[in-house]
């Protein structure tokens, strides 16, 4: 899909979509015409063997399709709107963005306004039309004397940005405010935003009347405004139920968002109450499928606090094993409530002990303040016991720490040699860090060959970093053979933050269609080769 249509996609209006939708869902769901009804024995000849067979997903696209066409023959505008949005979304058919254009052309002929912003909208961007912008932005002014909102809030952005016209910050405004009053979303969210960043008081309580039509409606931005000002508090009473739920139907109605990073405001809930931000999340959804991004099954929910009683007791009884167990459930809040303190309690009985995972863990929480005050000397004398039992994420913390000067004298050359350690010991991001020690400024080829071996060995276990510099590798042949395909095939494979996937995105973006298949192929090869050697490597932990 080229990088303009999802956007244009977005901006197709309700009207197109729910017509488009209607005869999809009459295709999928209305009984197949002259079926058999073998409750009664009739039919049963081998004429009618082959109607009696539902049709497939593609039998039944196809047939929307066909009632489409047949429907937009008669001329009217509504009805070539949703063929045209069956074309560009290739629905029955075979993807055409020439034949939307010459669709919503039609319409736009017509006098209708959305079929006008559409067309204006193709024209400027050169989207299966030869591009004018001139005669693009004539169309979508056609549209804004029917007060069609989404033309509206085109010319506000075109006005604030500059974009085919002269910058008018004041006719940005204008139109800005005639797109809201005429019902436009992101408009509405726009002005929400304006009075949430001016902290103007005596406006607060309009936000929620701006966003509220649009929350309703799925508008994934108008949901996080309302479960922001609920949250907050600002212009409405404080309310974390309301707030998470709005969150769950802003993540139900929007298809790319990171839904793990709100995951922890669901969790730390107790179990009544995210059955309380279900409820109301559904309730908000009204008649739209809902499908919660976080509930889970009570079946599940009933065997971790079977594990959590089972584990306890064996705990109790002095398995250090156990004791580190329950301190990852009480840090977790798997089979009971989230308690960092006694997490720390269970620690520090196993870690003194020896337990060289329970000091690891001990240490971090003394380093980060979790459930204790921080004491970074203590945590410094916790990594260094775990480290010198070979755990591999201890020896990295001890070379942090060395370098940095937490908790202990910094010493530069000694951190390197326990980050070394724990690197050959298969911790990645210390192999990721001693790549980068030998990747310098300038091509080396002796150095580039070892730091493209560390990056490989910390890739291997998905360290996003690490993807993303053997990438890179194999893009310039600093180490390895120049090899575009291998390079962004390795980047392909990892889960990115925002700042690295703007990286990844670059090499990505300069990649043709047929690379890009070649890279999803190799892609899948190197996933799975990556998880094998995982598990071998966990297969070998547990038999020793």
């Amino acid at each position: 899909m080229r990088p303009y249509v999802r956007p244009l996609i977005v901006c197709f209006s309700a009207f197109a979509l729910a017509s488009l939708f209607s005869y999809a869902a009459i295709a999928f769901t209305e009984p197949e015409p002259n079926q058999p009804d073998k409750r009664f024995g009739i039919g049963g000849g081998i004429e009618h063997a082959t109607t009696s067979l539902p049709l497939s997903p593609e039998g039944k696209a196809a047939a929307a399709f066909a009632r489409a066409k047949a429907e937009a023959a008669g001329g009217a505008p509504e009805k070539l709107m949703a063929l045209a949005t069956m074309h560009l979304l290739g629905i029955g058919t075979e993807p055409s963005e020439a034949e939307a254009v010459r669709l919503h052309q039609l319409g736009a002929e017509k006098g209708h306004a959305r079929s006008q912003y559409m067309f204006g909208r193709e024209l400027i961007m050169g989207m299966g039309v030869k591009k004018d912008p001139a005669a693009g932005l004539a169309w979508i002014r056609k549209a804004t004397t029917q007060q069609n909102e989404e033309a509206e809030y085109y010319l506000h952005t075109a006005y604030r940005d500059g974009v085919g016209v002269k910058k008018d910050e004041a006719t940005a405004r204008e139109w800005l405010l005639k797109a809201a009053e005429h019902g436009q979303h992101d408009a509405r969210v726009d002005i929400a935003e304006e009075i949430l960043i001016s902290n103007d008081n005596e406006r607060y309580k309009a936000v929620v009347t701006w966003v509220r039509p649009g929350a309703m409606e799925g508008h994934p931005k108008s949901c996080h405004v309302m479960s922001f000002v609920y949250h907050a508090g600002i212009g409405v009473k404080k309310d974390l139920i309301e707030s998470i739920a709005w969150r769950l139907v802003m993540i139900n109605a929007e298809e790319e968002v990171d839904s793990e990073k709100y995951r922890h405001n669901y969790d730390a809930l107790s179990v009544e109450d995210q059955a309380a931000v279900e409820k109301r999340a559904k309730e908000l959804c009204g008649e739209r499928n809902y499908k919660s991004a976080f509930a889970r099954d009570p079946a599940e929910l009933e065997t971790e606090r079977q594990n959590y009683v089972r584990t306890k007791l064996k705990a109790e009884a002095g398995d250090l094993e156990a004791q580190f167990e329950l301190s990852r459930l009480l840090e977790d809040g798997k089979g009971t409530k989230a308690n960092d303190e006694e997490a720390v309690r269970w620690l520090r009985r196993s870690a003194e002990k020896g337990f060289a995972e329970s000091q690891y863990g001990l240490a971090l929480h003394l380093a980060h303040g979790e459930g204790v005050t921080p004491d970074p000397k203590e945590a410094y004398v916790w990594f260094l016991k775990a480290a010198l039992q070979g755990h591999a994420y201890a020896e990295r913390a001890v070379g942090l720490c060395l370098q940095d000067g937490e908790g202990v004298k910094a010493d530069q050359v000694e951190g390197k040699k326990w980050i070394l350690r724990a690197a050959e010991h298969g911790q990645p991001q210390a192999q990721w860090e001693i790549g980068c020690d030998y990747y310098g400024k300038h091509p080396d080829l002796a150095s580039d060959a070892i730091a493209a071996r560390w990056f490989r060995k910390s890739a291997e276990q998905l360290d996003p970093r690490a993807l993303i510099s053997l990438g890179i590798c194999y893009n310039f042949g600093r180490g390895v053979p120049k090899n575009k395909i291998e390079g962004i095939a390795w980047m392909a494979i990892g889960r990115y933050d925002d700042e690295q996937k703007i990286v990844v995105d670059r090499f990505v973006d300069e990649c043709t269609e047929e690379e890009l298949i070649k890279v999803n192929k190799r892609a899948e090869i190197l996933k799975k080769e990556c998880r094998d050697k995982f598990m071998a490597t966990v297969n070998k932990n547990v038999e020793k």
